[in-house]
């Protein structure tokens, strides 16, 4: 299926109210990537990291993070922000009362040099069954009763 394109000046709404809401309609989990933007970036000081802490925990609170499931936290470095910022915001927000399964991430789309990567980080879904609904369920924090297994990340 092809959802229509967002408005102009519309994109997080599109996202909140019409894609994250369709991937939940096909039993699927939503994940919230790249919280501090996509770049590579030079680290930013700790201060700075700080302050911009507060300005993205506050949107991700203020929208309850588009609905998503999944927050990609497992950076040991991006968009200028070090790893102890990142499990920082997953930690705001879970004080706040948005739970979110956090993830870790390898950046590798081509599937080559895996081991040789800055941000080698894997994720995977622990469920006694093996159809699609149940393994959804076993990572998903999405409501009441939905934490049936367990989600692991390792570096």
């Amino acid at each position: 299926m092809t959802l229509p394109g967002p408005r102009a000046g519309a994109y997080v709404a599109w996202l909140q109210h019409t894609v994250v809401p369709h991937i939940h309609s096909t039993g699927g989990l939503a994940s919230y990537n790249h919280p501090y933007g996509a770049s590579g970036g030079q680290g930013l000081s700790a201060a700075a990291q700080d302050r911009l802490l507060a300005d993205v925990s506050a949107k991700l609170l203020a929208n309850r993070a588009l609905g998503t499931d999944i927050l990609e936290v497992g950076y040991r470095g991006r968009g200028g922000w070090d790893l102890s910022h990142h499990i920082a915001l997953w930690d705001v927000v879970s004080r706040n009362a948005v739970f979110l399964t956090a993830n870790g991430v390898s950046d590798d789309h081509f599937g080559t040099h895996w081991a040789t990567l800055g941000n080698d980080w894997i994720t995977s879904a622990w469920s006694t069954d093996q159809r699609s609904r149940a393994c959804s369920a076993a990572s998903s924090a999405a409501g009441p009763g939905q934490r049936a297994g367990r989600a692991t990340g390792a570096a």
